[in-house]
């Protein structure tokens, strides 16, 4: 019995995990980021998921942080695999791997662990 609440908290703490918290584990991880200066890296705007982000990113403090961080995920690998140039391949990779929900998963895997003991 004890398994099963334990389970349906964590479960209910990777509903509802923090969005202050994914926003900060966010910008932490973009500040980490190497910015490339030999060229200039450019998402492609041209991208379906991209022109989503951009409207999105455009709408400022009003933002859902489950579709921003699906979007932002998107246009990266999106546009990492559209670059040619390796510089910027690593830098849309590395963009796209800071999806802030660092905590989330975590009590996921913890949820999973509880439901197996």
């Amino acid at each position: 019995m004890l398994k099963y609440i334990l389970f349906a908290v964590l479960l209910v703490s990777v509903v509802y995990a923090d969005d202050k918290e994914n926003a900060q584990n966010f910008a932490e991880c973009v500040g980490k980021v190497e910015v490339p200066t030999t060229v200039a890296c450019a998402i492609d705007t041209s991208d379906e998921d991209c022109e989503a982000y951009m409207k999105l990113v455009s709408k400022g403090d009003d933002v859902d942080l489950d579709e921003f961080f699906k979007l932002h995920v998107k246009c990266y690998n999106n546009s990492a695999e559209e670059t040619d140039d390796e510089e910027c391949k690593t830098y849309f990779e590395a963009m796209a791997d800071c999806s802030g929900q660092t905590i989330a998963f975590a009590f996921a895997l913890l949820a999973l662990i509880a439901l197996i003991l």
